[in-house]
């Protein structure tokens, strides 16, 4: 702990940026767990809430592969800061989602939220070797992996007990103050996102990129165990999540049942 500490504390610009990560991760809590709950009540079935799961991870999962291709060939720095910016104002249209007619409003600000962080996310994580000396790399890689569990209990438990205590509206603004705090945060740091000695990728197809990807993962049995460690417990938590929108909470506990 004292090893993350002192990193946290002597790299001012991996600090910025990985508390930038922390508070977007924790903030999509803020705008999934109370819509699991507002849209049940406003429509009367669950399946608007698991449409707004499907399309957070669908879109994710199908915009990602493209975001990789081309994060590598911008400014990275950039890429987070307007990704977070665009999610940002996104999560604000929620606040418009207010009867049954209004429902749609959410699966279209989640799809935004979702293309968003599937640029962010990749991107941030490729800046990381720039962001700190190569003998703190891999104190920095474990923090920086650590962080998405991390906001999932955090985040989750915050988003059900804040939509109880002050409101749907609150854990939505909330969400896009989080949000265009970390595109702030991001912007703040002055260390490259890129190594400006690498020259940009060429262009190629999205398909060629994927299947090179795709090869190298079989000749690397270890990165195909890693990928698929990470896609399993990512899966039991979208089907614990979409458990919540068909299930009503136990009795008397109300919506902070739910985070």
């Amino acid at each position: 702990m004292r090893a993350y500490l002192d990193l946290l504390r002597r790299e001012k610009d991996f600090r910025r940026a990985y508390l930038a990560q922390l508070i977007a991760l924790g903030g999509d809590w803020f705008a999934i767990i109370p819509l699991l709950v507002l849209l049940p009540q406003l429509t009367g079935t669950g399946i608007w809430g698991a449409l707004v799961l499907a399309a957070d991870t669908l879109v994710f999962a199908l915009v990602g592969p493209y975001a990789g291709t081309v994060i590598d060939r911008l400014d990275r720095r950039r890429v987070i800061v307007v990704s977070n910016l665009v999610a940002g104002l996104a999560a604000l249209l929620l606040v418009l989602v207010r009867s049954e007619a209004t429902a749609w409003i959410a699966l279209v600000a989640i799809g935004i939220v979702a293309a968003a962080k599937a640029f962010a996310q990749p991107a941030g994580a490729a800046a990381l070797p720039n962001l700190v000396d190569e003998e703190d790399l891999s104190t920095a890689a474990v923090l920086n992996g650590a962080s998405w569990g991390t906001m999932l209990a955090v985040g989750a438990g915050l988003g059900g007990l804040l939509s109880a205590t002050l409101g749907f509206t609150v854990c939505f603004v909330l969400d896009a103050v989080l949000l265009l705090g970390a595109a702030g945060l991001t912007a703040a740091t002055s260390r490259p996102f890129s190594d400006p000695t690498v020259p940009p990728r060429e262009r190629r197809p999205v398909r060629q990129d994927i299947g090179e990807a795709l090869s190298y993962a079989r000749r690397e049995h270890r990165v195909l165990a890693l990928l698929t460690c990470k896609a399993a417990p990512r899966s039991a938590t979208a089907r614990c999540r979409c458990s919540r929108c068909t299930a009503p909470p136990p009795s008397g506990w109300g919506r902070s049942a739910s985070g």
